[in-house]
């Protein structure tokens, strides 16, 4: 009889874990990596005019780093960057990396990986408001973008 119950018993376990050794069947999505440049320029103090923010430039460190002064203080390395798809759901974020003075201002990069397909891509650097861009313009672009702030 207890010969009986074990081989029952063993029969059981292996049809239970028969199914367990099968891998689950996935589909995979391409991801997408979203590089990109954000560059402030530098305004002459004439053109601010009188704020409560103070004057929208850029200085260089002893590096030879740049970042926002003034108004634009924020902007400096490790800045977030954030990409959403059309629903406003975040796929994707990132930082600027330290910043370099060109002949155009102060330009910070950024990459972001892994960003799921989308219709929309709205591409947002700390509280400086987002863009826009459709799947088909990320393509054509190479998943490049070119951020500015400042005159």
């Amino acid at each position: 009889m207890r010969t009986l119950i074990a081989l029952l018993l063993a029969g059981l376990l292996t049809s239970c874990s028969s199914g367990a050794d099968k891998p689950a069947a996935t589909t995979t999505q391409p991801t997408y990596s979203i590089t990109g440049t954000f560059m402030l320029l530098g305004l002459e103090d004439d053109q601010v005019g009188d704020s409560d923010f103070g004057t929208g430039t850029y200085t260089v460190d002893d590096n030879g780093d740049c970042s926002g002064t003034g108004r634009y203080d924020d902007v400096q390395e490790g800045l977030q960057v954030t990409v959403a798809d059309e629903a406003g759901t975040v796929i994707g974020t990132g930082y600027l990396l330290a910043g370099e003075q060109t002949s155009g201002g102060c330009m910070l990069r950024f990459k972001i990986d892994g960003i799921r397909p989308a219709k929309f891509y709205k591409v947002t650097v700390g509280r400086r408001g987002e863009i826009s861009y459709s799947h088909a313009e990320m393509e054509a672009q190479g998943w490049f973008v070119e951020l500015t702030l400042g005159d």
